[in-house]
């Protein structure tokens, strides 16, 4: 139906699949079809080729490619409207998710999408600039997302971001001996537990402040697996 926006595509008929007509003759009026659906997936694009950092929010996936984000239709993984597509300002490096919020880790500045539907989105810049270091330092928690940067731990939350790291270690010592650009970290017992490589690393709480810094060592052990 041409209207004055454009071309809508609206439901005209169906049918179960044993009972479809090998001819279908439409008689059915402009005024009866534009009150039928529309057809939903007409906006919809597949996702773009070399799409990063996939993750899950609210129902629905997101990923990157090199500035730009893009956003999938809820609980439609195969549909990836251009509308929903986001750019931030510098080169994004990793994506993390809690609650209704994303938050997108870059070279420069973080960002925040919020959002319960992808259709309902808005984008947010942190103004503090806190690179993230290493895509595998990121980890998702439930109220927080947490990546290395250059001064140490950054956690990002509905209360902002805060330097986890601060008060434990300097930026000199966490330069020099935790390796921010390949760490690789992930949740375990309500800490954030990184590796700096395959025999030492760290655990950091984040939500108990009695589970502050402790160290681990692992001996006696032939490898362990730092590629995921």
């Amino acid at each position: 139906i041409t209207t004055p926006t454009g071309v809508d595509f609206r439901l005209v008929q169906e049918w179960a699949i044993a009972a479809a007509p090998a001819v279908f003759n439409d008689t059915v009026s402009n005024e009866t079809i534009a009150s039928r659906p529309l057809l939903e997936s007409y906006s919809w694009a597949p996702p773009p080729a070399g799409l990063d950092g996939l993750i899950v929010s609210s129902g629905f996936l997101v990923g990157f490619v090199g500035r730009n984000v893009f956003v999938s239709d809820a609980y439609r993984p195969w549909g990836w409207p251009p509308e929903y597509q986001v750019g931030v300002e510098d080169p994004v490096v990793a994506l993390g998710a809690y609650g209704n919020n994303v938050v997108i880790a870059t070279n420069g500045n973080p960002y925040v999408i919020s959002g319960a539907t992808p259709d309902a989105i808005s984008l947010s810049k942190i103004k503090a600039v806190l690179p993230c270091l290493s895509a595998s330092s990121l980890v998702s928690t439930v109220a927080s997302v947490i990546y290395a940067s250059e001064n140490g731990l950054v956690s990002v939350s509905d209360a902002g971001t805060d330097l986890i790291t601060k008060g434990h270690i300097t930026r000199d010592e966490w330069q020099a001996t935790y390796s921010p650009n390949t760490l690789k970290a992930a949740v375990y017992d309500d800490r954030y537990l990184a590796m700096a490589d395959s025999s030492q690393g760290f655990m950091m709480g984040f939500d108990d402040p009695m589970t502050a810094l402790s160290y681990v060592f692992l001996n006696d052990v032939s490898s362990v697996d730092t590629s995921a």
